[in-house]
């Protein structure tokens, strides 16, 4: 079964965080490699934010982000997204990925 990682963009909603959001992940019959939760709130909910996920990662590996722009769902998912493009995935897996997909090679 392949590990995932899952993302969860939140802003100024630290109490379903903790009881919905991340119970719902711990449930799932998927691996999950990490959860990433980015956070588009004012900087003044940084220290919950930061509790919760520190509670988290004594069960699974988590990462706290602070979005530095809070422009929104988006913003804070492409957030979300660019990291886990720097840690987990390299050039040489999207380019062979890319190029399986449009069919122009064919990996065994």
């Amino acid at each position: 079964m392949n590990e995932i990682v899952v993302l969860i963009a939140t802003k100024n909603r630290s109490k379903l965080l903790e009881t919905r959001s991340l119970k719902s992940v711990l449930n799932q019959s998927s691996i999950i490699k990490e959860v990433i939760v980015i956070d588009d709130s004012d900087k003044n909910h940084i220290r919950e934010y930061e509790r919760i996920v520190n509670e988290l990662n004594e069960s699974i590996k988590s990462t706290y982000l602070v979005n530095q722009r809070t422009l929104g769902f988006c913003d804070a998912a492409n957030t979300g997204i660019n990291y886990v493009l720097k840690n987990y995935l390299t050039q040489e897996m999207f380019i062979l990925d890319y190029l399986k997909k449009m069919g122009l090679i064919y990996i065994r």
